[in-house]
């Protein structure tokens, strides 16, 4: 009966087996990417709890990596705060419309078969040209554009120079 409140009756068989298509792409690369995706949850608990990151990047070098700040620009987009997201990472304006297109070829259009690692990649050079520029005009400064003191690196600089007694600034 559901099914005929949001469909009308001529459509509803068609719709609803259109439907179940859709859901059976996303439950499939769930399955097929369960592991991965358990495997980055636990990574993201812990990080987070140690590190206050779950970035791979500044977890490991504290640095800002290039795509900081595209969830939050992302985030501020969805809620139309524009001016944030340009200055959380102006890349999202490019990223959220090719995972939106992405999504909707892969899961409501049904085609695998689309080429999309140059579009990826052409995105990913222009994220990395615009992380120079970032780092060079904006670090130190504002969230993301920050350095992050809890890393790995600086615990094993304090812990090697702790080891040889050579160093005493606490963390």
């Amino acid at each position: 009966w559901m099914g005929r409140i949001i469909f009308p009756r001529w459509q509803t068989t068609k719709s609803m087996e259109r439907l179940q298509r859709i859901c059976k792409r996303i439950t499939e690369d769930f399955y097929l990417w369960r592991w991965a995706l358990l495997v980055l949850l636990v990574y993201g608990c812990v990080t987070q709890i140690v590190f206050g990151t779950i970035c791979p990047f500044v977890v490991f070098s504290g640095f800002p990596c290039p795509a900081c700040g595209l969830t939050r620009g992302v985030c501020a987009i969805l809620t139309g705060h524009w001016k944030m997201a340009a200055a959380y990472n102006i890349t999202a304006f490019l990223w959220l419309p090719t995972l939106i297109w992405f999504c909707f070829m892969r899961y409501i259009a049904g085609k695998n078969k689309i080429c999309w690692e140059p579009v990826f990649i052409v995105i990913a050079i222009i994220t990395v040209i615009y992380y120079i520029y970032r780092m060079k005009a904006c670090f130190p400064g504002n969230p993301p554009m920050c350095y992050h003191a809890k890393n790995v690196v600086t615990w094993l600089l304090h812990l090697w120079y702790t080891i040889k007694g050579v160093y005493q600034h606490k963390f």
